[in-house]
């Protein structure tokens, strides 16, 4: 059999460090001070992946891609939105 990943259909699973994690919010509040937001406030598809994945990726050697980058910062916002220490 195969990994239990790809039986579940799932691929390229990339595992976040504490300092990929770490980097990504810095350049995410990056992104905030420097006004790369839509109007409506939302990050772009093109800002991560033109500003925010290239810099993890060379500061990191790491490959992370725009889904990576998105599925991770849905991730901290669900652990931010249900931590007691944060409502």
């Amino acid at each position: 059999m195969g990994d239990s990943q790809q039986e579940k259909g799932k691929g390229n699973y990339n595992q976040w460090s504490v300092e990929e994690s770490n980097l990504l919010l810095r350049l995410l509040v990056e992104v905030v001070k420097n006004g790369w937001r839509d109007a409506n406030g939302i990050i772009s598809k093109q800002t991560i992946e033109a500003k925010i994945v290239p810099m993890l990726n060379e500061k990191l050697g790491c490959q992370k891609t725009q889904n990576h980058v998105k599925n991770r910062v849905k991730t901290l916002c669900q652990l931010f939105r249900n931590s007691s220490v944060f409502g």
